[in-house]
Parts: C-alpha cells; sequence; structure tokens
C-alpha cells in the first residue's frame, strides 16, 4: 500500500472530476455548489482531500462557520 496523505485542495478540477466518476459523487459535492451553500451562510468552504502517492483517492467537503462566542465550526455542508 502507498503513502497517504490528507491536505486542503485549493484547484477543484481533479476534485470536480473525482466527484463525476467516484462512487457516490453527486452534485452536492461538487464544488460549485460547496462555493455556493458556503456563500448563502457566510461561511467558507474547504475540501479535504486524501492522496495516495499524489493520487487522488478520497476526500470531504467542509463548510467552515465562524459563530459568536463559539469561534470556528466545521461541518457538513447541505445536501451533502
Amino acid at each position: 500500500m502507498g503513502k497517504h496523505r490528507a491536505l486542503y485542495l485549493n484547484h477543484f478540477e481533479e476534485w470536480d472530476t473525482f466527484v463525476d466518476i467516484g462512487l457516490g459523487g453527486n452534485i452536492f459535492s461538487k464544488s460549485w455548489w460547496l462555493r455556493a451553500v458556503s456563500e448563502a451562510l457566510g461561511s467558507d468552504f474547504k475540501v479535504l482531500g486524501v492522496l495516495e502517492n499524489e493520487r487522488l483517492v478520497g476526500g470531504v467537503g467542509l463548510n467552515i462557520l465562524s459563530l459568536p462566542l463559539i469561534g470556528k465550526v466545521v461541518t457538513c455542508p447541505l445536501l451533502t
């Protein structure tokens, strides 16, 4: 088995392609949906990708909210 690492993805073309061909992928995991949800909520989004030998093999979209008195909270975006 190869070396695995996780990182935030900044180039979403590879992520969107992965979602298109991946088992269980759907439009609610696409970068344009994640961006739309984050803009509607006034939050930020990140895609945490898992790479094996520098090839994307998994990942998850994350919504990052800043809440008063609590600070930053990470959730799964709506409908994902």
